[in-house]
């Protein structure tokens, strides 16, 4: 490492270099590194800090520092705690509220910025050292500018095939494909599975397209969040905000 980073040890490979612990001054970090030898990266590490530039909110992730050489970028991140978000959440079962509304202001705050995070899912999502939920990886992330239509949308398809939005099936989708993801996710954290089952790309790619999510109950605000964020019409979504504030 360089600009005074120390390499500690490694977190998880990526497609495109590592994310590994750092230490500068006796204080823990974390790195993504970016290999710049492979095709487009460069441009991938320059598009993903830019973006967390654009971020000043403590439920979404922040850059402490950038550098690089000939060979490598790096940026530099806050060093959250290294737990499993579902394992964390089922040890800590008071925190669940916490979580959604984190989570939820992390998400309201990058899509007040044009910001549509496209892989929101649990190994994503991380806990800083004062307890808050923090919306981390913005390397699939796209800032959205307007089309004809004064819409913000984005084209291809990306993030984790099981998050992956109806909507995505189609030529354009916009900031309602992370309300899925959420919706998805506090799911399989109060249900303990996801509202659907596949084996192979193209039984998910045709249960996407015709999955209708039809709960066992709506008893409490919970369910009722899950049902709303899980709506098959992207627009109705937004009313979760009206739920998210009843639990608060």
């Amino acid at each position: 490492m360089d600009n005074g980073y120390h390499y500690v040890y490694p977190i998880c490979q990526i497609y495109n270099g590592e994310i590994c612990a750092v230490q500068k001054s006796g204080n823990m970090f974390v790195a993504k590194v970016f290999n710049l030898s492979r095709k487009n990266t460069r441009q991938a590490a320059y598009y993903e800090l830019r973006l967390m530039l654009l971020c000043n909110h403590q439920n979404v992730v922040r850059a402490v520092n950038f550098f690089q050489d000939d060979d490598f970028a790096c940026i530099v991140m806050p060093k959250y705690r290294e737990c499993d978000i579902y394992e964390y959440l089922m040890e800590n079962e008071n925190k669940l509220l916490n979580f959604i509304t984190d989570v939820s202001a992390g998400l309201q705050y990058l899509h007040q910025l044009h910001i549509i995070h496209r892989d929101l899912n649990p190994s994503n999502i991380f806990v800083d050292q004062n307890g808050h939920f923090v919306i981390g990886d913005l390397g699939s992330a796209q800032l959205c500018h307007r089309n004809n239509n004064n819409e913000y949308v984005a084209q291809v398809m990306v993030g984790s095939a099981p998050f992956r939005a109806p909507e995505m099936l189609n030529t354009t989708y916009s900031f309602c494909v992370d309300l899925w993801n959420f919706g998805l996710m506090i799911h399989e954290l109060v249900h303990g599975q996801f509202p659907f089952e596949f084996e192979t790309e193209a039984e998910f790619l045709y249960l996407l397209k015709h999955f209708e999510y039809q709960p066992e109950s709506r008893n409490n605000l919970i369910d009722d969040l899950i049902w709303t964020l899980l709506n098959k019409n992207p627009c109705k979504r937004y009313e979760y905000t009206k739920v998210v504030a009843k639990l608060q």
